[in-house]
């Protein structure tokens, strides 16, 4: 009868046991679902609002490039040519047997150069030759005029020289690339300065270096601020990493995006 009882209670255990261990995996699993299925409405809505947020970034750039193409249409068809028009009168009047006229040679001139300057800034602002160069032949264009400035020497290399992305990839390099460079020739003081564009299976790397004299990043946002945020935000945008180096001897930045995301 002892036996039987102790017989019982172990049965009775060993069942209460196993009714523990289950409930316990149960709860465990419950537990594992629900926290995977938290974890993946929380990346839904992060995926949906990063979504949002790339939707609103393009369609501030669209609007931004509409306005940019109608400011460097009024300069180029209203201003620039206002100019032509008086400086051809001026051609006219210096073309006529007048006696020579200093200030007019000079008024001449000015006014070339300001047509010159309008011209070379209405096509930065709305580079249409983007959609029918490479990214190569557009960045090595504005090195030109940078280069024309005789301030710092400038140069680029590009691996493969042919680089072949999307017209929306090629205008954020180009906007990032050219601001970078703005930055170097405005506040850097620098005598040498590059550009290489590197494209790999996976990213394209952008590298621009300079031999001048250094920032902090409070100095940086401070004097640019803006172009700091905006070249931020357009690496954001293509899920890309941003690296900067400086110091007195220079400032290397180091950009890149992959080409899954973008291109």
């Amino acid at each position: 009868m002892l036996q039987e009882t102790t017989s019982h209670i172990v049965i009775y255990y060993l069942a209460g046991t196993m009714f523990i261990l289950i409930l316990v995996t149960t709860i465990v699993i419950y537990i594992f679902l629900h926290q995977k299925k938290v974890n993946y409405f929380r990346f839904k809505m992060q995926l949906e609002e990063t979504k949002k947020k790339e939707a609103v970034f393009f369609a501030l750039q669209k609007g931004e490039e509409k306005e940019r193409n109608r400011i460097a249409e009024e300069l180029h068809d209203g201003v620039s040519a206002k100019l032509s028009g008086l400086n051809m009168y001026l051609d006219h009047v210096m073309s006529e047997n007048a006696p020579y006229n200093p200030l007019i040679n000079d008024a001449h001139q000015g006014i070339n150069e300001v047509i010159n300057e309008l011209r070379e800034i209405s096509h930065n602002i709305y580079p249409e030759f983007l959609t029918e160069n490479s990214l190569h032949t557009s960045i090595e264009k504005y090195i030109e005029q940078l280069n024309s400035k005789k301030r710092c020497h400038y140069r680029l290399f590009c691996t493969p020289e042919n680089i072949n992305i999307n017209n929306n990839l090629k205008l954020q390099c180009y906007r990032i690339i050219t601001e970078l460079l703005y930055n170097v020739h405005k506040h850097a003081q620098a005598i040498n300065a590059s550009v290489q564009i590197n494209v790999m299976s996976k990213l394209i790397q952008i590298i621009v270096e300079d031999d001048g004299n250094g920032f902090t990043k409070e100095t940086y946002e401070s004097t640019s601020g803006i172009g700091l945020k905006n070249i931020t935000s357009r690496i954001n945008i293509l899920n890309g990493n941003l690296n900067i180096d400086s110091s007195t001897h220079g400032t290397t930045i180091i950009i890149e995006i992959p080409l899954n995301e973008s291109a």
